[in-house]
């Protein structure tokens, strides 16, 4: 498996520092990611991201926990939590800095366990398509345990388009305008292209209907990032 964070984090851990990751997409120029934001210590994050951390209870599951900096805050917090990833040499990591994680692909790991179900950095990205986001709805509904939730966040980039023509012109390729595709680069190691999915709240709150599942609005920034709440009804 070709793993550009896998790689940009093991540098990082060794003492490797100045090597930016580099982020292609499909919609827009590339985008700069500085490894030791992976790193960020909560003072750092996001208020969003905040936010999250404070609404996990119970036994907590990072779903895409790369470098381990919200699992690391929750251990701060007194929570207990692990992680999955599904990058090998991240999970290795992980590991190494005292965190309980597992190398497992969402859609086939068991999260019947877990008290809360955390996504973040666009977390519901994953889904990388609308018929995703309907797969991912329908793993929440038939795996997760009663009582339990999903918190994650997402952005709608309406805003990224200059009028509803553009838009349209922009939809002819996908089936909706949030359908991405992404390529990651690391020093010489590319990665292979992948969906991410940029969801708006209503199209997440209409899916999660349809399988029982009910999405809250918990936060809004300026910039169109959002963190929901998912539960079942």
């Amino acid at each position: 498996m070709i793993d550009p964070f896998g790689f940009a984090v093991s540098d990082y851990l060794s003492g490797i520092r100045g090597t930016a990751i580099m982020v292609y997409s499909n919609l827009t120029e590339p985008d700069i990611i500085s490894v030791d934001y992976l790193f960020r210590s909560y003072k750092e994050m996001p208020e969003l991201e905040q936010i999250a951390l404070k609404e996990c209870s119970g036994l907590i599951l990072d779903v895409g926990a790369c470098a381990g900096a919200h699992m690391l805050e929750l251990q701060q917090q007194g929570k207990e939590t692990e992680g999955i990833d599904t990058s090998e040499k991240i999970v290795t990591l992980l590991k190494q800095r005292n965190l309980i994680a597992y190398h497992a692909d969402f859609y086939r790991y068991d999260i019947s366990r877990y008290d809360t179900i955390l996504l973040l950095m666009n977390g519901l990205g994953i889904a990388g398509t609308v018929n995703g986001l309907h797969k991912m709805m329908q793993k929440f509904s038939d795996n997760m345990k009663e009582g339990a939730q999903v918190l994650a966040d997402s952005s709608d980039i309406a805003y990224m388009f200059d009028d509803e023509q553009s838009m349209k012109d922009w939809s002819t390729e996908v089936e909706y305008y949030g359908e991405l595709k992404y390529q990651i680069e690391y020093k010489d190691v590319l990665g292979a292209e992948f969906n991410w999915l940029f969801a708006d709240f209503n199209l997440i709150r209409d899916i999660a209907e349809k399988y029982q599942l009910k999405a809250e609005l918990l936060f809004e920034d300026q910039n169109n990032q959002f963190l929901c709440r998912i539960i079942r009804e």
